[in-house]
């Protein structure tokens, strides 16, 4: 399990896609949040979850250089 929460960065939504389903069958059986955004929900919702959970791994798009959280 994860102690704190982790953000990863991706400026390409094909190499997050590949990453989230490879990490999502290693981290099935753990008790870690896996979200993703554009596949487990928009990221207004998404940050809402990785704010209030421990334990979380957030793969984010950037977009034009543009970080937000």
């Amino acid at each position: 399990a994860l102690n704190s929460s982790i953000l990863v960065l991706f400026t390409s939504h094909e190499v997050l896609k590949q990453v989230y389903y490879q990490l999502a069958v290693r981290f099935e059986d753990n008790d870690v949040s896996l979200y993703a955004q554009g596949i487990t929900g928009t990221k207004e919702k998404i940050v809402k979850r990785f704010s209030k959970e421990g334990g979380v791994l957030f793969l984010e798009l950037i977009v034009s250089g543009k970080v937000w959280i």
